[in-house]
């Protein structure tokens, strides 16, 4: 399952171009078993059924969004919806570390001011490509895993 936020993830910091969108879906195009739940604050005012369409071909791997919890970090509307969902492998593509704790589980954060990079797409191939077979110590090898420090 792949948690998707769109700020600073899809498009550098708030520009609203999802210029990033391409590549993703280009990235998780041979992994048709990797779902998407929209965790952004995008969610917060439009359906499933506009986000699906804003997301152009990713938004058909669109099952859902995380839960609104106000006061609360993304990270618990994340850990709630896995344990109702029962969903037992995660990553979340983010940007914005004060959601998370330190080394919180299959969180990957991205850079704000660049959204998503080469290096990135690469990591998340490499996640899709375990099929199911989530290994958090064997992505530490790959780099940035969990929370990175903004240089």
């Amino acid at each position: 399952m792949l948690f998707l936020d769109i700020d600073g993830v899809l498009h550098p910091g708030f520009v609203e171009t999802l210029e990033h969108l391409p590549l993703l879906e280009r990235a998780l195009r041979g992994y048709p078993h990797v779902d998407v739940v929209v965790s952004s604050n995008w969610r917060c005012n439009r359906t499933i059924a506009e986000l699906q369409l804003l997301l152009g071909r990713l938004g058909a791997r669109v099952i859902g969004c995380t839960p609104e919890f106000p006061g609360r970090a993304r990270e618990e509307e994340i850990d709630w919806f896995c344990h109702y969902f029962a969903v037992g492998e995660r990553l979340v593509l983010d940007d914005d570390e004060s959601q998370f704790r330190p080394a919180a589980p299959g969180v990957f954060l991205i850079n704000p001011e660049t959204g998503l990079t080469g290096d990135d797409l690469c990591f998340v191939r490499r996640w899709a490509s375990r099929s199911g077979c989530f290994d958090p110590l064997h992505a530490l090898s790959f780099g940035r895993f969990a929370l990175r420090r903004r240089a």
